[in-house]
This record gives structure tokens, sequence and C-alpha cells, in this order.
């Protein structure tokens, strides 16, 4: 058993040897029987958040009112929630009452999906009540009970679907998928933030095309921030471009060139994405569409700076299905004389000392065309060799 699940028994068994049931629930579980790296893990116990407290050393009472206590252990987080049933969602997000139960069964009942709903005891054994075994064997997304009163409590699990299809590469069964399309209308009572935070990690799955043929089949992408005019981009996109990509911003790049959309900026604040992101695509997909298929020299890796060189290269690798040279430019960058304006020898102070002219755009002109010629190893960034050129150029 892997640490962070020793870790999570000594609480699990902890919490028993003080006559509470407890066990470690979820993802967790989900990932374990995967194979897949595991790196949070949440215990369901039938202690409140107030017997949590007082059992454990280092609490944080993150989510008292849903029956939440984070525990802290051997330097780990782990949350630890009351066994708890929901009654009606009030606004397709939160329920209207929480209820403490004792039971683990009526617990799991309240999940989304089978393979969601499983749990382990503090020696590995699986408690599985709705068949989310045999799903991850079939490799199957379904839901727990009545798929159609699942997303009626909360419709953005039907965006979790989806993710969880391009996340694990399975299929969507039948009857949840058909439930999906006759929902896809309650996708509007959720927040923009929520959908987001689901797509993107769509796109950070492993079969992302998998996931974006459901959302179409589905109808959900109806009603996602500007995806109706692009239903057939969704359908034919070269999904696998997203597989070799790091970060966010590339695979938000990755997309939006690959879709073709004029209006970027625009159209990615309809998401809802941070300024600061908005501005790091946007740089990303200006980069490529300026360097089309021309190979990477000193002054564009400079100008560009090589971490966003980095990006732009992987981004433009993947539109034109090919595998990105990011070692060239590491290596072009190692070869760098200075990676920035403020190494140069000189600045804006000298040239005025040096040239009897008032302030204005012919500062940042000079320190452009010195920055050219030292970048290209033509000048070497001394003081007094910079003034030679400069002077030589004046007359």
């Amino acid at each position: 058993m892997a640490d962070i699940f020793r870790d999570a028994a000594e609480v699990v068994g902890q919490l028993k040897q003080n006559g509470y049931e407890a066990f470690i629930v979820g993802g967790a579980v989900r990932d374990s029987l995967l194979g897949r790296r595991v790196d949070d893990v949440d215990i369901a116990s039938s202690a409140t958040p107030q017997q949590v407290v007082q059992l454990f050393r280092k609490t944080i009472p993150v989510g008292v009112e849903h029956g939440t206590v984070v525990v802290r252990h051997r330097g780990r987080s782990f949350e630890v929630t009351t066994f708890r049933t929901e009654s009606d969602y009030i606004d397709h997000r939160r329920p209207s009452a929480v209820s403490f139960v004792s039971s683990l069964h009526e617990d799991l009942q309240r999940r989304d999906f089978t393979i969601n709903a499983m749990a382990m005891t503090e020696s590995g054994e699986i408690i599985d009540p709705y068949g989310g075994r045999d799903d991850l064997t079939n490799k199957v997304i379904r839901t727990v009970g009545k798929a159609s009163e699942r997303f009626k409590e909360d419709p953005l699990r039907m965006m979790r679907a989806v993710r969880f299809a391009s996340q694990l590469d399975f299929r969507i069964e039948a009857e949840t998928l058909s439930a999906m399309t006759r929902a896809a209308a309650d996708l509007t009572h959720i927040s923009v933030e929520r959908k987001t935070a689901e797509f993107e990690k769509l796109m950070a799955g492993t079969a992302p095309g998998r996931a974006f043929r459901q959302l179409v089949t589905s109808g959900l992408f109806r009603y996602l921030p500007g995806l109706t005019p692009y239903q057939q981009g969704l359908v034919h996109i070269d999904a696998d471009g997203f597989l070799p990509l790091h970060k966010n911003a590339e695979r938000w790049a990755y997309f939006v060139r690959s879709m073709a959309i004029s209006d970027e900026t625009d159209w990615l604040k309809r998401w809802k994405l941070a300024n600061r992101l908005v501005q790091e695509i946007k740089r990303l997909t200006d980069v490529v569409r300026t360097l089309g298929h021309q190979a990477w020299t000193p002054w564009l890796v400079y100008q560009t700076g090589v971490d966003t060189a980095v990006s732009a290269e992987r981004v433009r690798a993947a539109l034109h299905e090919r595998t990105a040279d990011t070692e060239r430019i590491y290596e072009i960058a190692r070869q760098l004389p200075i990676h920035e304006r403020k190494q140069l020898a000189v600045d804006g102070r000298d040239l005025l000392g040096w040239w009897d002219r008032p302030p204005g755009p012919w500062i940042s002109h000079c320190l452009e065309q010195i920055e050219r010629e030292v970048i290209g190893g033509r000048l070497e960034n001394r003081k007094e060799a910079l003034k030679g050129w400069l002077l030589k150029q004046k007359s």
C-alpha cells in the first residue's frame, strides 16, 4: 500500500479504535484500482465533525456545515466527512439540507457515478454496493441509481461524466448518455466557472477526442461558452494534439487555433478565464501565427522568452502533427549572451550622455539595434565596444 494509503489507514484506524466507523472513499479508491497515481485520500466516517475535532490534535474545520473536517496527519491533509444524505437541490448545485446518517451505504448512494461510489477499509478490502468495480473493468461511466435524478440534483455531473470519459478513456453507459441528452439544457443553471474547470480537465485527459464527441452527441456543447458554432470542429478536431501539451494555456491555445476562432480574446473571456491566463493564451497564439513554419533563431528565442517559446513550439508542433523540438530552444537559450534588455552593458542614460539629443523613441530603437547585434554575436556586450559601435553608427 502506498504511503498515502498507509497514512490514511492510520487515521481510519484511530477513528475505529474510538468506536466510529470509517472508510477510505471516492476517487482514491477508484484510482488505486486503476493503478493511477493517488494524491488525495478522502475518508467517510460515522463520527460527527465535533467528534473528529476532539479526536485529532491537528484539524481544520473547512466545511463543518457539510460534515467535513480536514485532519492533518504525518504532514498530509485528509478530509474526513460524516456519513450523510442530501435533500432536494434548491439551485441545481447545493442540497437544501444535509442529514448525517450512520450507514456507509446511504452515504455511497448519494454519489454521482458507480466508479466513485466505492469504499476501502484500512486493510484494503473493497466495499462496492453499486458495481463500480465491474464498471472499471468494463470501462464504463454509469450513474448511481437513476441517471435523470442524479443530473437533476447537480447538472454539472453531466460535464463530470464527459470529463471522466476523457481522463479514463471510458465510454458513457447508454442510459446515462440518454439522460444527459434529455437534461443538457439544465447546464444553463451552472456557473461558467464550474463548467470551465471541467472543460479544462477534459482537455488534459488521455482521450479528449472521445469526450468532444460525447459533448456533441449529448448536446452539452450548446450550453458551453461559445461552442455552438463549432459543432463540426469538435467532432473532427485532432484531439491527439492535446496529449503532448503540458500546460493549461497550451491546451487552450491549441483548441483556439484548431477551431480557427478569430475573436480569440473575447471568446476566451466568455469562459471567465483569469486575465493573466487569457493574455498568456493570446501570446502563444500570436507567436504560433507569426512563426508559421520558420525555424527558431537566437533573436526569436530572445524576443519571445524561453518559457513562452517552448510552449509555443509545443502548440505549433501539435498543430502540424510533428514532435516539438524544445531541446533546440533550450540549446539556443543556453548560448544567448543576454536574456533581457537590462543585461545590456549600456542603458538609455548612457545614450543620452553620448548623444546630444532630447529623450524620445530613438532610445528604445537604438537599444533594440544593440540587442540584435549582441544576440547575433556581431557585437560584444561590453560598454566600450557598444559605445564605439553606436558612435560609428552616428557618424
